[in-house]
């Protein structure tokens, strides 16, 4: 406790004699403590400048490396796109080439065709080598379907073949991902 009562013993002469100097030279007190203000505002002006040039370091390096991301994304995305116009021009070739050839399609009508038996007057004979209705399948559901009705079946089997092509196609290269 005497030590205590030691420490604050000093500090009160300390201060006392600090009063005793600023009242006998008030304004050579008032200039050191301006000048004492001055510095330490100096030196926080210092660590704000250098403060502010490392975040425009950081700043700029960011930026740099912000760039090289964007320059590698519009890579990424101008070879996705030129693999999916490719993808998508082998899909429409192997499109209108299915179009095209509709020689299964032909050839299904023509084996399918219904025809009259010889001895019953149910329907005229078709041209081809079709099947023909038997007296006994008479009393059976029978589904006749035209042609155009088979031509536009086999179009949208067409479209749905070469768009499932082109979906997987598209997953192949990693473009997509399937459904889940």
């Amino acid at each position: 406790m005497s030590w205590a009562l030691a420490i604050l013993r000093i500090g009160w002469s300390g201060l006392s004699w600090l009063r005793d100097t600023a009242k006998r030279y008030p304004w050579q007190v008032a200039l050191i403590v301006a000048l004492a203000l001055c510095w330490w505002l100096w030196s926080g002006k210092t660590d704000a400048l250098n403060q502010r040039d490392a975040a425009k370091t950081e700043l700029a390096g960011a930026r740099a490396d912000w760039a090289k991301q964007v320059a590698a994304a519009k890579a990424a995305t101008a070879s996705a796109e030129h693999k999916s116009q490719e993808i998508a021009q082998d899909a429409q070739t192997t499109h209108d080439a299915l179009l095209a050839d509709n020689a299964g399609l032909r050839y299904y009508i023509a084996a399918h065709r219904v025809r009259q038996s010889a001895g019953t007057s149910a329907a005229a004979p078709a041209e081809g080598d079709g099947a023909e209705v038997h007296a006994e399948s008479a009393d059976a559901a029978l589904v006749a379907v035209s042609e155009a009705d088979l031509t536009a079946c086999d179009a949208s089997y067409v479209y749905a073949r070469s768009a499932h092509e082109w979906a997987q196609g598209l997953i192949a290269q990693d473009l997509a991902q399937a459904a889940k």
